[in-house]
Formats: C-alpha cells, sequence, structure tokens
C-alpha cells in the first residue's frame, strides 16, 4: 500500500467517522468542569418556589387498593439561574412503585432554585422525595450525603460518565 493510498484511507475514515459522532445525542452533561457538587441538604440552594405538584400522576396503589410507599433519590443540576437542566435529572436511589419516577420528574419539570449562602454557579444536587406515610416511619428516609461525598471527589469526566449511565427521566421531543 503506497502512502497516497494510506493518507486517503484515513481521511475518509476521519470523515466517517467525525460523520457519526455528529449525528450522535449530546451529553447529558455539558461542560462537567464547570460544575460543583452540592453537599446533600447544603442550605446553598434551596427550592426558589415550593416545587408544583398540580398535574402529578396519582400515587401507586397496592393490589388491596392502598396507596403504596415510595422514596425516590435524585441527582441533577441547577444552573446559575437556579433552573433545571432536565436532560441531568438522574435516578439514584428508590424503593417503590416506579411510577413515582414520573412524579418527580413531573415535579422538577420547570422548578426553580434559589442560590443562598454560595455564589450562583452549575451544581449538582441530590434531592430526595419521601412518598410514605409519616406515620409509619419513625426517621428520615433518603439521606444521599454519603452519595453526594463519593461524587464531589469525581474528576469532570468521571461526573460526565456517571450522569450518562444513570436511569433519566422520559421527556419526548417535545421536552414533556
Amino acid at each position: 500500500m503506497t502512502l497516497r493510498r494510506i493518507v486517503v484511507l484515513l481521511a475518509v475514515v476521519g470523515c466517517a467517522r467525525q460523520h457519526v459522532q455528529s449525528g450522535a445525542r449530546p451529553p447529558r452533561l455539558e461542560n462537567p468542569e464547570d460544575v460543583i457538587v452540592v453537599p446533600f441538604r447544603s442550605p446553598w440552594i434551596v427550592p426558589a418556589l415550593p416545587l408544583r405538584t398540580v398535574g402529578s400522576a396519582p400515587p401507586a396503589r397496592s393490589p388491596d387498593g392502598k396507596i403504596e410507599d415510595a422514596y425516590v433519590g435524585v441527582a441533577f443540576v441547577v444552573n446559575d439561574q437556579g433552573q433545571v437542566e432536565r436532560q441531568t435529572i438522574s435516578f439514584v436511589d428508590e424503593r417503590g412503585p416506579l411510577e413515582y419516577r414520573d412524579v418527580v420528574c413531573e415535579l422538577l419539570d420547570g422548578a426553580v432554585f434559589a442560590w443562598h449562602d454560595h455564589e450562583p454557579t452549575r451544581g449538582l444536587v441530590f434531592k430526595s422525595f419521601d412518598f410514605s406515610d409519616p406515620q409509619k416511619h419513625a426517621g428520615p428516609v433518603g439521606d444521599l450525603s454519603s452519595r453526594a461525598q463519593i461524587v464531589s471527589a469525581y474528576s469532570p469526566a468521571k461526573l460526565a460518565d456517571w450522569v450518562e449511565t444513570r436511569p433519566h427521566c422520559r421527556f419526548n421531543s417535545q421536552g414533556r
């Protein structure tokens, strides 16, 4: 094989590879080097408004008609304007019916947060949603502090991979 053929072959392979990559879905976490991990239950960031519950799916019921308890732990990026970067909503822990994932997605869709005690930035927030009867459970569930601490040590590339591999909300092409 001549040098000219090798150069042409490399050019063709490079163009084909670039074409395949350009049609790929964008990464869920863009610019991970700009993201900090917010400590779990930190006062740095809080909902600016109560999370809306209008239109949320009805709670799952057991075969005997009782509402089933559930817990869903998520991580998601909030930008410096306090908006949730929807494509980053990642499920990190849960128990109970999977229908509650959709409820959490609806709660976070359009949610606005406010930065307090920290300069606004892009932050990965860990939040737990408990759909259990408080009369049945003695203590809080869903402590994600150890998970947040582990993730805070990740390099930007590893953080992007971690977000990419987690289960996510199912939004259709219209964004819902």
